[in-house]
């Protein structure tokens, strides 16, 4: 099921990814905000994540998807930190 959803985002199906993004919301989203601590950032970087996950699917090769997610969420989210941090 996961699979045939995630080949059906890679050929460009909008409505697949937007069951994936469903699917796959509040796992993103509490994996940002336990790094952001804050509402409002946590829901933009939610938004930012399902782009870059989007845009970098095609070279997802089947290598433990949840975990793939999570990584780009939690790396977006440290980023986020810092560029916040560097701009105080």
């Amino acid at each position: 099921m996961k699979q045939a959803l995630i080949e059906k985002v890679k050929a460009g199906d909008e409505h697949a990814f937007r069951v994936l993004v469903e699917t796959y919301r509040n796992l993103v989203f509490h994996s940002v905000y336990a790094v952001l601590r804050n509402q409002k950032d946590a829901e933009d970087a939610t938004q930012e994540v399902f782009l870059k996950i989007y845009l970098s699917l095609p070279q997802y090769e089947n290598q433990g998807f949840k975990t793939w997610l999570t990584r780009i969420a939690v790396n977006h989210a440290i980023d986020m930190r810092r560029k916040a941090y560097r701009q105080r």
